[in-house]
């Protein structure tokens, strides 16, 4: 890898890095560059997780008021991560680049579906407020869980555009503080994201150098962001996510559909 590249996905990385922290969907940035960087879609995934876990560990730090105010009541819903992004990492091993290759368009798709569906999802509740203060039915309790263990299944596998669905769902279970919603939600990724290194990792899946070079970057870009993520409204920078989701997906279905 030349040194063009290196400034390539290191400038990548750095843009990635401010959009995770400020209002996600940065796996829509990374993984395209990746494989524009010469990698196929299946070491372009598993190193993307490598990439992005130092922006995840600084939009974690970000958090740390909060996540000292939940205190000791995360810790199952980190290891609920842990075991859903297990069987997702074993799945996407198992897979191999060639099985990879031929669902990576309706993966992209299923991503950017979640990103809009979290978007939606979020206003919703923004919207009612949750003024009605009715406690959940055991049905609902049941079906949040499962949908909470699919989705750190597929975190582990892919997990673009998980990050919004989670916060998405996080709140609409309880957790009516959005600052408190995105603390637990940083720390679940971050969960998946680590388990998913290793095991890439041990599997020889990771371009280290292209990996190293986004990774940089994402340091610097979140560090930069924690100053001003707060009063930022991320509405627009989500659409315009939402928006280049779409022109990927189309993209990945035109080079591997």
């Amino acid at each position: 890898m030349d040194l063009s590249h290196t400034l390539l996905l290191f400038a990548g990385g750095l843009f990635a890095g401010s959009v995770n922290a400020v209002a996600g969907g940065s796996s829509f940035l990374i993984f395209p560059l990746l494989i524009a960087s010469g990698l196929p879609p299946h070491t372009a995934a598993a190193s993307g997780y490598v990439a992005l876990t130092p922006a995840n560990v600084v939009a974690l730090y970000a958090y740390r008021r909060e996540l000292a105010a939940i205190g000791p009541a995360l810790a199952g819903r980190v290891l609920f991560a842990f075991v859903g992004s297990i069987a997702g990492s074993l799945l996407f091993i198992r897979t191999g680049a060639e099985g990879f290759e031929k669902i990576v368009p309706w993966l992209v798709l299923a991503a950017t579906l979640l990103y809009a569906a979290g978007g939606s999802l979020r206003r919703l509740l923004a919207s009612r407020g949750r003024e009605d203060g009715a406690p959940a039915t055991s049905g609902w309790r049941v079906a949040a869980k499962v949908l909470e263990f699919a989705l750190y299944v597929y975190a582990g596998y892919f997990g673009a555009g998980v990050g919004i669905v989670l916060l998405a769902l996080y709140a609409l279970t309880g957790e009516a503080n959005i600052h408190r919603a995105n603390a637990i939600k940083n720390a679940t990724v971050l969960a998946t994201s680590l388990l998913s290194l290793v095991l890439f990792t041990w599997n020889g899946l990771v371009a280290w150098p292209q990996a190293a070079a986004v990774g940089a970057g994402t340091i610097l870009g979140g560090y930069a962001s924690i100053a001003v993520f707060r009063r930022i409204n991320a509405v627009y920078l989500q659409r315009a996510i939402l928006v280049w989701a779409v022109i990927l997906t189309g993209w990945m279905f035109y080079a591997y559909g």
